[in-house]
């Protein structure tokens, strides 16, 4: 019998523009260096058990941490891929498919599971599952297509309104087609330094940006992965992110923060702000939040910190399991004091 209780655990909590997108919509090795099949581009961030191809003409969305792409159709167009490791029991693919199923009729609109059939995704047995939902008042037709892959729920998941869905399906299969599932990495964990990096902390930020992220030695980071990103090495996955946005016009720190607030009471299931400060970072006046969310029937906490520089708004993210949130505060906050342009 399947237990519940497999599913308690995350294996990876992404970045907060990552769990948005879920949210609201809710074997050969993988070598770096490969090319793209021909008009398409790699969608998938370092470290994941496969390789998304997606339409060249796609907007990457990789630098939130998540492997999926967009288009406007002119309402938006989504594919996505990500993985899910249970802890313990392994469950059927029928039972993790059900379980997803139950999870989006929960918070999506308008849920209506359409179908759940046999499949078959990078030459491996899966189930693909095609549901209808409403999502900020459009009619979509969602798939996903899950395997079972050397211990991981590997999932491929379209996003495409209603009214277009036929005229996306060459789309939809070229994707298909062409993903790879492949081992996983082992984690690359540098200690890069330089003459300003705290005592008992290592560069988690590439040399060619403005600022330096720096975390403790504990924390697992490539300094030169293109993200700025660490995780602490445990199951949960607690991981902190540096993201930029360079708005169309002026916006000030009070009114990006309100502005993220709203549409977080709108689209994260479970949204419930707990903490609003002001803070300094890097001698900037700062604005953070912190608050719940609810992500496949998992407990999230995030803190977010936002403030402005050179007309870019920046964002700190902490995002970690809610019973783990408070063991990494300090941690995090340290890498918050220590953060600075260079």
């Amino acid at each position: 019998m399947f237990k519940r209780k497999a599913f308690d655990k995350m294996k990876k909590f992404t970045a907060l523009a990552a769990a948005i997108i879920i949210c609201v919509m809710l074997l050969s090795s993988c070598s770096g260096g490969e090319k793209a099949p021909d008009g398409m581009q790699l969608a998938s961030v370092e470290g994941e058990p496969f390789k998304l191809y997606v339409p060249e003409e796609m907007s990457l969305n990789t630098e939130s941490g998540v492997s999926s792409a967009f288009s406007y159709v002119p309402d938006k167009l989504i594919i996505s891929a990500r993985y899910y490791t249970p802890d313990n029991d392994s469950p059927s693919l029928e039972d993790y498919m059900n379980y997803c199923a139950e999870g989006y009729a929960a918070s999506l609109e308008l849920f209506k599971l359409e179908s759940i059939n046999a499949d078959v995704l990078s030459g491996a047995d899966a189930l693909k599952m095609i549901y209808t939902a409403s999502i900020d008042g459009v009619d979509y037709t969602c798939t996903q297509i899950t395997a079972l892959h050397k211990g991981d729920m590997v999932s491929l998941n379209f996003y495409i309104p209603t009214a277009t869905v036929e005229s996306y399906a060459s789309v939809r299969d070229s994707v298909i087609a062409e993903f790879v599932l492949c081992d996983k990495p082992e984690p690359v964990n540098d200690e890069v330094v330089d003459k300003k990096t705290p005592e008992g902390m290592k560069i988690a930020s590439s040399d060619n940006l403005e600022y330096r992220l720096y975390v403790p030695k504990s924390w697992i980071c490539n300094s030169e992965s293109g993200r700025s990103e660490a995780y602490y090495p445990e199951s949960e996955r607690s991981n902190v992110t540096v993201t930029s946005y360079s708005p169309n016009e002026g916006i000030g720190t009070a009114d990006y923060i309100a502005m993220c607030e709203e549409e977080y009471a709108k689209s994260v299931k479970g949204y419930e702000l707990i903490e609003k400060t002001e803070l300094k970072v890097a001698s900037r006046d700062a604005i953070s939040i912190t608050f719940k969310a609810n992500y496949e029937n998992t407990d999230i906490t995030v803190k977010q910190v936002c403030f402005i520089y050179g007309g870019m708004v920046y964002s700190i993210t902490y995002t970690a399991k809610t019973d783990v949130f408070e063991s990494h505060l300090e941690d995090v906050d340290k890498m918050i004091t220590a953060f600075t342009f260079r």
